[in-house]
């Protein structure tokens, strides 16, 4: 799991929001080969903040 922040762009003046995200794998062994499924989920959790007008 991971949480990303982001900063403000100084020549636009926008801000992207902060984001999380989770990541999963679960793998099982069959002679010699890996297989299972593997996914994410990505939020946003703070707004974007748009330029100044």
């Amino acid at each position: 799991m991971s949480y990303a922040t982001y900063g403000k762009n100084p020549v636009t003046d926008y801000r992207s929001g902060d984001e999380f995200l989770a990541n999963w794998t679960t793998m099982k062994d069959i002679g010699g080969f890996n297989i299972g499924p593997v996914g994410y989920w990505r939020k946003q959790a703070l707004a974007k903040l748009p330029a100044a007008e």
